[in-house]
C-alpha cells in the first residue's frame, strides 16, 4: 500500500470508530495512534515531493543545456554551409541529431516528473486537509468525553445511596463524628453529676446540709419569733 493509501485507511478507520455511539478511552487512543502514523506518512510524502522538485529542477537545467548545445551546433553547421564545407556541416548535423535524441528523452522525463509532482502536490494538500479535519474531530470528541466524565462524577456525587460514592462516605464519616461527640457529651454530663454528688456527700458528712443562704433565713425567722414572744 502506498503512502496515501495508508493515510486514507487510517483516516477511514478512525472516522468509523469516532462515529460509534460510545467512544471509550481505548478507541480514542487507537485513533490517536493511527492519526500519528498518517501524519508520519504525510511527512514522508512531503520529503518525496522535495526530492521530486529537485529532480525537476535538475532535468530542466539539463534541457536548457542541451538546447544551447543544439543551437550552437546549428549555428556552426550553418557557417560551414556558408563556407561550402559540406563535410563539416554534416558533422554538426550528426551532433545535432544525437543531441535531439537526448533532448527528447530528457524532455519526456521532465514532463513525467512534472506530472508526478503535480499529482503528489494535490494528494498532499488533500491529505493535509483530511488530517486537520480529523484532528479537529478528535479534539471535539476528547472535549465531549471530558464533559461526559465530569457529568458522571457529578451524578455519582449526587447519588445518596451510591455504594462507595464520595457523598455516601462523607455522610458516614459525619455520622461517626456526631456519634462520638454525643458520647463525649454524655460522659462529661455523667462525670459532672458524679462530682456534684460527691460534693453533697462531703458537705453532709461535715454537718452542712444546707447552704448559708438557707441557714440565714432560718436564723432570721427565729429572731423574729423570739422578738414576738418578748412583747
Amino acid at each position: 500500500m502506498n503512502i496515501f493509501g495508508k493515510i486514507f485507511s487510517a483516516l477511514k478507520s478512525g472516522a468509523m470508530e469516532m462515529g460509534e455511539p460510545l467512544v471509550d478511552t481505548g478507541t480514542i487512543d487507537h485513533f490517536e495512534q493511527e492519526l500519528a502514523k498518517a501524519t508520519a506518512e504525510l511527512e514522508q510524502a512531503k520529503a518525496s515531493k522535495a526530492k521530486l522538485q529537485a529532480l525537476c529542477g535538475q532535468t530542466q537545467a539539463k534541457l536548457s543545456q542541451l538546447a544551447q548545445q543544439i543551437s550552437q551546433c546549428e549555428n556552426q553547421g550553418g557557417e560551414a554551409l556558408n563556407r561550402g564545407d559540406e563535410a563539416a556541416a554534416l558533422k554538426f548535423a550528426t551532433q545535432i541529431a544525437e543531441l535531439d535524441v537526448q533532448h527528447n528523452h530528457v524532455a519526456a522525463s521532465f514532463t513525467s516528473h512534472q506530472q508526478n509532482l503535480q499529482k503528489l502536490s494535490q494528494q498532499i494538500s488533500k491529505a493535509e486537509l483530511d488530517l486537520i479535519d480529523m484532528q479537529n474531530q478528535l479534539s471535539q470528541v476528547k472535549a465531549t468525553e471530558s464533559v461526559h466524565q465530569a457529568q458522571e462524577s457529578l451524578h455519582t456525587i449526587g447519588t445518596e445511596n451510591g455504594s462507595g460514592s464520595p457523598v455516601s462516605s462523607a455522610k458516614q464519616s459525619l455520622a461517626k463524628i456526631k456519634q462520638k461527640q454525643a458520647e463525649l457529651d454524655a460522659q462529661l454530663d455523667v462525670n459532672q453529676q458524679l462530682k456534684d454528688d460527691d460534693l453533697d456527700s462531703r458537705l453532709s458528712a461535715a454537718g452542712i446540709t444546707e447552704s448559708p443562704v438557707s441557714q440565714a433565713d432560718k436564723v432570721l425567722a427565729r429572731l423574729k419569733q423570739k422578738q414576738a414572744n418578748t412583747k
